[in-house]
């Protein structure tokens, strides 16, 4: 990440982190999330990476596994270590080398993270080089065809589909939700093939539907975001 986006998130870290705890979409997230880990995770090392405020590797932690949490953001991992004392924190730029051993992990967790790296390029081939062969990869970010339309109404003010224009153009934009925040736009064609690229194959591809209202079932017939689980193979 450079100056400027450490810098964005720093001032954003308290916002987000209070977010977090209520928004129905971020308590969707961490629901569904948790659903993908029923198998025995007792033992297994694990990198939190883009880790925020430390939720998904306390979760980890409890759950039995050796997890690591690495973060760009020193007030989001000044946020972590309040929350989470027992669990071990690096302040890295996951744009850049890490400094991990080769295959040193069998899970590598990213949430909602991709999509706020500009390099994605040297991210993805530092995870895989870090992953260990038959690891999984764990992905999701908001989900690229539908998080940049725009919403269109109809004469009652619900919403009925989004109108997308210029999806297969990489673009940025700055997102205003906790503090001023630089999100990258790409085609899921784009992450699936630099994930290939770097030996990880995908083994499921979900897109699930969001219930938020009973006056807004909006998010039950367009996916707000895209998890992905992809194995290393060689």
């Amino acid at each position: 990440m450079d100056d400027n986006s450490v810098s964005e998130w720093n001032s954003a870290a308290a916002g987000y982190s209070i977010s977090q705890e209520n928004s129905p979409y971020s308590l969707f997230n961490k629901e569904f999330v948790k659903s993908l880990f029923i198998h025995d995770l007792h033992g297994l090392s694990i990198l939190d990476a883009g880790c925020g405020d430390g939720y998904y590797a306390n979760f980890f932690y409890e759950e039995g596994a050796d997890v690591t949490g690495c973060d760009g953001s020193s007030e989001m991992l000044k946020i972590a270590k309040e929350k989470h004392p027992k669990i071990k924190f690096d302040l890295l730029d996951l744009e850049k080398e890490l400094p991990y051993s080769d295959e040193q992990f069998d899970i590598i967790f990213c949430n909602q993270v991709l999509m706020d790296l500009e390099n994605l390029s040297d991210t993805i081939a530092n995870f895989s080089r870090i992953l260990k062969d038959g690891g999984h990869f764990y992905f999701s970010v908001v989900h690229p065809c539908f998080y940049s339309g725009d919403w269109e109404f109809d004469d009652a003010g619900r919403k009925t589909y989004k109108k997308i224009t210029n999806y297969l153009s990489h673009s940025s934009e700055k997102n205003n939700f906790w503090g001023q925040t630089t999100h990258y736009h790409r085609p899921v064609s784009y992450y699936m093939n630099i994930l290939y690229k770097n030996n990880l194959t995908l083994e499921r591809l979900m897109e699930p539907p969001i219930f938020i209202g009973e006056d807004d079932d909006s998010t039950l017939r367009i996916p707000l975001f895209l998890f992905g689980i992809m194995k290393k193979y060689f």
